[in-house]
């Protein structure tokens, strides 16, 4: 029996070359950086990121006497929540899909020259800076990949199974004894680096807190969706604020330590949520089409329960 080997079709890899470093040529070609005499919104969207940055190294400085910490860190987390969304929304919609893969590219490689240096550093005032340019090059990089990822949908009829799928593999790698519920175990340390932290401030007192933390897969499919949302032109704005409101409230609940909430929540179904709420007339579907969903929907059903089982044993 031979060996079949598989060859390359003719110039796949200067047009590879091609896609990626065409990326990064958008990401610093003029028109990107608004020097035509007015601020771009790409020009907008770095200094806001900027801005945030700032605040993620300061914030956390700041002391707050502790009767008043619970409502000044709930303050925090509404605002960084909606900072953040914001400029997932933004991004998703002014980065064309080349632009969006040469930045996350870029970014994830500076987060990870970042994460191998604070590992030399102690706690203090730069720690305390590159941890924050830290997040912002993984929100970078995870923003950049989840835009370009969305130009391979060309369909909005797409969207609930692809929400569907990927809130119950959360619910199942989160909850259920899936890999992220076992890193966060043995190596917590690995789930902070992959995952963005939302600001609060410290309390002038000892005050029992949990540093909220958005995973990096999050941050993926938020300006996934919100890419998907701008170019059908379906209602960006409805999924924002409901998106805000889930997500700060979540992570509010879990940075206060909350008695009726677990250690770690997944973030994904709170973002469905926002997707398929405002739009759920939005979507129409054939029987054919609808009986194939069905059908998806209990055999992804019977690998939900079929892995958690296996997780438990392990």
């Amino acid at each position: 029996m031979r060996r079949r080997c598989w060859h390359a079709p003719a110039g796949i890899y200067p047009a590879l070359a091609r896609y990626i470093f065409g990326g990064f040529a958008r990401c610093f070609s003029p028109t990107a950086w608004g020097v035509t005499g007015q601020m771009s919104p790409q020009t907008r969207w770095w200094l806001t990121l900027i801005a945030w940055t700032i605040v993620r190294w300061l914030l956390p400085m700041v002391p707050i006497p502790p009767a008043l910490f619970a409502v000044a860190a709930g303050v925090a987390i509404g605002i960084g929540t909606a900072w953040l969304l914001w400029l997932t929304s933004e991004g998703a919609r002014l980065w064309h899909p080349r632009t969006a893969a040469g930045m996350g590219i870029g970014a994830l490689a500076l987060w990870w020259a970042l994460a191998q240096g604070l590992t030399a550093l102690k706690p203090g005032l730069m720690s305390g800076l590159l941890a924050a340019v830290r997040d912002g090059c993984l929100l970078v990089a995870a923003l950049g990949f989840g835009a370009a990822g969305a130009a391979f949908i060309r369909h909005a009829n797409l969207l609930p199974p692809i929400a569907v799928v990927v809130t119950v593999m959360d619910i199942w790698t989160v909850l259920l004894g899936g890999f992220v519920h076992k890193v966060q175990q043995k190596a917590p340390k690995v789930v902070e680096a992959a995952s963005v932290a939302l600001p609060v401030p410290t309390a002038s007192k000892a005050v029992s807190i949990t540093l909220p933390l958005v995973g990096v897969g999050d941050w993926f499919f938020a300006a996934f969706f919100f890419a998907l949302l701008w170019r059908f032109g379906l209602k960006v704005r409805a999924t924002y604020w409901l998106a805000t409101v889930l997500m700060a409230a979540v992570l509010t609940g879990l940075a206060l330590g909350l008695a009726w909430l677990p250690l770690a929540l997944p973030g994904l179904p709170f973002l469905a949520l926002a997707v398929l709420i405002p739009h759920w007339r939005s979507f129409h579907y054939t029987p054919q089409e609808k009986r194939a969903l069905a059908v998806g929907g209990l055999f992804l059903a019977g690998l939900l329960v079929l892995f958690s089982l296996i997780a438990r044993q392990m």
